[in-house]
């Protein structure tokens, strides 16, 4: 499929990388109550949240799935969910274990490939809304997961519609790497202060059945060799970067799929631009804007960038 000439224009004022993400940010407070709440415990008892956004004569679905120490209740998830409520279309978004409001007994968390926890929650969405088509909206870290979830078998494959990541590290490696060397290591301080504080609460245990904490992490690779890797079934940090980074799976994508990526995204490496697969793929849509931002696309309007090309895509590539 083509790559995307992206109709993104920044403002002249956010014309850095790390303004716009930061403006993006900081200016999405969006009001947006759930028309249900429903605490959904996992087949390995680790528990998400779904705040459902229902329209009744829907026929279309979309599960939004938040980026790292984020959470349903963000300010880019709830902006993009209202706009597409507002169009008539239900949405599903999900808190992923360890970034729920509640504190559920078995906690857990969740790694940034976990296609098969996007397959259970998906089940679910399923048995809730069993005429409806799905499509499933990753943000940053989500959309890698989303992209990972696309990539693999799905026994609910004749559900699903499509595919949206918006920011996406499609190489997680990369990604940490650029993290903890951007803005003078700032956006890393900020996670780790965030993750650090779960360890404190015992809201990140390094198993469902273990209540122990984790002890020091000096950073997120640290942390990822000791914890996360544990959850993906690798041995450490970079195996569990190799095993988790859609970029070695998305070859195999086989719904129609949108990856909108910002060429001055700080998060984001050469891997996450895979311009020479997606010129030949048949499935996959590249649009990288030159500005941006990670979950940045900052509009002078009231509308989100993000929002209308999830509603222009979903318009364009869904069939009944």
């Amino acid at each position: 499929m083509p790559i995307i000439q992206s109709s993104y224009q920044a403002p002249v004022f956010l014309g850095g990388a790390h303004s716009a993400t930061l403006i993006g940010t900081l200016m999405r407070t969006v009001h947006f109550k759930a028309s249900q709440s429903e605490d959904l415990q996992l087949r390995d008892s680790r528990w998400v949240e779904l705040e459902w956004n229902e329209c009744k004569e829907a026929s279309i679905c979309v599960l939004l799935l938040h980026g790292m120490e984020s959470s349903a209740h963000s300010g880019s998830v709830k902006q993009i969910a209202k706009y597409l409520r507002r169009h008539g279309i239900s949405v599903c978004r999900v808190s992923l274990p360890g970034c729920t409001v509640k504190d559920f007994p078995s906690q857990g968390s969740y790694h940034g490939g976990d296609h098969k926890l996007v397959e259970e929650i998906l089940l679910r969405a399923t048995q809730k809304h069993p005429h409806n088509r799905f499509w499933i909206l990753g943000l940053s870290l989500g959309g890698n997961m989303a992209l990972c979830h696309a990539s693999h078998p799905s026994r609910l494959a004749d559900r699903i519609a499509g595919y949206l990541a918006f920011s996406a590290p499609l190489d997680l490696q990369e990604g940490v790497e650029r993290i903890e060397n951007s803005a003078l290591g700032f956006y890393h301080r900020y996670f780790l202060r965030s993750i650090k504080a779960k360890i404190r609460s015992k809201r990140i245990v390094r198993s469902v059945q273990d209540s122990y904490p984790l002890g020091p992490v000096r950073s997120l690779r640290e942390f990822d060799g000791k914890y996360t890797c544990s959850l993906a079934g690798a041995r450490d940090a970079e195996s569990y970067y190799s095993l988790a980074s859609s970029r070695y799976y998305i070859e195999s994508v086989q719904k129609p799929t949108l990856i909108l990526n910002a060429l001055n995204d700080p998060f984001l490496g050469e891997h996450s631009f895979p311009f020479a697969l997606c010129t030949k793929h048949p499935y996959i849509y590249l649009e990288t804007p030159k500005l941006g931002g990670h979950l940045g696309f900052v509009s002078l309007y009231s509308k989100s960038y993000m929002a209308t090309r999830a509603l222009d895509f979903i318009t364009q590539h869904f069939k009944e």
